[in-house]
């Protein structure tokens, strides 16, 4: 439902760094959806991602449609953040209900379900989640992936925690459609299976690495080294040593679980691939060092 609202927005900044544009499917959601544009809820979708951002308002995975159409809290799944989209729950039902969302999202149901099973027979989410706990004295009762096929190269992750069953749980929001990088000198299938790899495992260590640098930051001086930030980080996103730190340990940490679980011309292309990411797109320009 979000990401169908914002896909029919309008918004270029949105939809351009969000939604997967070029696929059938999209074309699909604009078909069924386009004449719903200027509903209300649309508006607050949009200003509620440009006031906040959109890890707060996707917190609407914490709730689910009941039997009759009304949106209620998801029992199964840790309620927090959802303060923001509590107040709007009418103007949403509204919108679904108007739009005949919940009929289009039944229609593609098999669909979802084929996405999901072929993400789960190439990325090893149980591999990667036994890995981190090995590495770090932090542990999780739960990973859960929330996604939508018209989710591109945008992708987030939440860490909640339910005090008083002492659940913790992470929460990753990525792609599970793959988007091609077919220059690769690898067979497509296992491009595919190290791309997608890479979208989730630099998500949930963020939830093993950050708790780590809080714990040693001080002890050790290793982020202190990193106050100047310029030569460390040239674009806008990240704006403490701290988050930069972070970012490079996450997508450094990607290198050795590949490392020990693939082989060499693997490790070697994706290392490659890695510091290009890094220092050439996301300016994280002392990642090779």
């Amino acid at each position: 439902l979000l990401y169908v609202m914002i896909a029919i927005s309008n918004d270029e900044l949105l939809v351009g760094s969000i939604i997967q544009t070029d696929t059938d499917y999209y074309d699909m959601v604009i078909d069924h959806f386009q004449d719903y544009e200027d509903h209300p809820a649309i508006d607050f979708v949009v200003n509620a991602i440009k006031n906040t951002s959109i890890t707060r308002l996707a917190t609407l995975f914490a709730f689910e449609f009941d039997d009759n159409d009304k949106i209620i809290t998801n029992s199964d799944v840790i309620l927090q953040h959802a303060d923001i989209v509590s107040s709007v729950i009418p103007a949403l039902e509204d919108f679904a209900q108007t739009s005949d969302f919940r009929t289009f999202y039944q229609d593609n149901a098999s669909y979802y379900a084929s996405l999901v099973d072929d993400y789960l027979k190439i990325v090893d989410i149980p591999s990667m989640w036994a890995w981190l706990e090995t590495q770090f004295s932090i542990t999780y009762q739960s990973y859960k992936i929330v996604t939508s096929p018209l989710l591109g190269g945008h992708h987030f992750t939440h860490n909640l925690r339910d005090n008083n069953q002492d659940f913790h749980q992470v929460v990753a929001y990525v792609p599970i459609t793959y988007h091609g990088f077919s220059t690769l000198p690898l067979e497509e299938t296992l491009i595919e299976e190290l791309v997608l790899s890479r979208l989730v495992f630099t998500e949930v260590n963020h939830h093993y690495v950050n708790p780590t640098t809080d714990v040693f930051k001080h002890r050790f001086r290793i982020v202190n080294k990193l106050k100047d930030q310029t030569a460390w980080h040239t674009k806008e996103g990240y704006d403490s040593p701290t988050f930069i730190y972070n970012e490079y340990m996450t997508w450094a940490l990607f290198n050795l679980y590949v490392y020990e679980h693939y082989d060499e011309e693997a490790y070697d292309v994706m290392k490659a691939m890695t510091s290009d990411i890094m220092v050439h797109h996301r300016g994280f320009v002392k990642f090779d060092e």
